[in-house]
Order: structure tokens, then sequence, then C-alpha cells
């Protein structure tokens, strides 16, 4: 935890089962807390428990064990897309919403009659 959160890292590749800290789950919530980085976790195909918890955590992807090299491309490919198009529309988001806070403020209304 300590290296994705002094580091900065693109992405985080991790266990869904930690040995010594645990959950993977909850390393990656801690991780997204620090920095908002993309987790994609590592899961055993015959790990019924893990699966769940992948199913309804907030992952960015999971690749089954044994890992193929393809698969874990592709995940990791679609991941690092969806989270630059989520860091950009925040963005665009964040100016959107400034700019309607504040657009009182640039207009002026005049009574031509008047």
């Amino acid at each position: 935890m300590t290296l994705a959160a002094g580091g900065k890292p693109d992405l985080v590749l991790m266990a869904m089962k930690l040995r010594d800290e645990g959950s993977g789950i909850a390393t990656a919530d801690e991780i997204r807390k620090a920095r908002p980085t993309p987790v994609v976790f590592l899961a055993d195909a015959a790990d019924e428990e893990s699966l769940a918890l992948a199913g309804v955590a907030d992952t960015d992807g999971f690749v089954l064990k044994p890992v193929v090299a393809r698969e874990l491309r592709a995940v990791i490919d679609s991941s690092l897309y969806r989270h630059r198009t989520e860091q950009a529309l925040h963005g665009v988001e964040r100016w959107m919403t400034s700019t309607l806070n504040n657009i009182g403020d640039a207009v002026i209304s005049t009574d031509v009659n008047e």
C-alpha cells in the first residue's frame, strides 16, 4: 500500500486476497483514497468468494488465474482508457460547475426603455 500511495502508479495490479494484509479490495480502497488510481484484481477462478466480491466491489477490472497475457493486456488497456476518460470528464464537470456558479457575476441586465 505504501508504494502505491507514495508513488504515482498508472495502474495497480493486485491479488484480491493478500497473505499478510488481508483483503485486496480494502487495500485498493485505501489506494484510491490517497490518489485516483485504477486497480485491476487477480482472482482464483475456483474462489467463489473472491468472484462474488469482484461483482460488487468498485473494480476497474479483474483477471482470473492462471493469467493469459492477452487477456491481462486487454483488461489493463481498457482500465487505463476508462480511467483517463473519467478523469477528463471530471475536469470538464468541474469547469462547467464553476462556470455555472459564476455566470451571474458576468451578466449585466439593462432596460433600454429607462
